[in-house]
């Protein structure tokens, strides 16, 4: 079955995202296209915004212990979990192909 179309659809003509510049990428690597060389922009001023992942770590050593711990138990469960299905799965095939 198809869904209705919703044609009172109308464009307001607002821009999202300016996708003038975009050219398809080369096929055979990262060189430039013969012919095809783009123009030198200005360099843009980035306005001055709170980016956290570029903000020094604030925590102390207890809470970085903590996390290091954590993420390696998590992995670690994560690896049983198929290390006991796996030696579960061999069991079972020796079993029943041991006749």
């Amino acid at each position: 079955m198809s869904k209705k179309r919703n044609d009172s659809f109308e464009d307001d003509g607002r821009t999202i995202v300016d996708m003038s510049g975009i050219e398809p990428p080369n096929l055979f690597g990262f060189r430039p296209l013969p012919g095809r060389s783009k123009p030198a922009a200005p360099p843009a001023k980035e306005p001055e915004q709170d980016r956290p992942w570029e903000q020094p770590p604030t925590l102390s050593k207890k809470q970085e212990r903590s996390y290091l711990f954590g993420a390696l138990a998590a992995g670690l469960l994560i690896a049983a979990v198929f290390i006991i299905l796996g030696a579960i799965v061999i069991a079972l095939m020796t079993t029943f192909w041991r006749s």
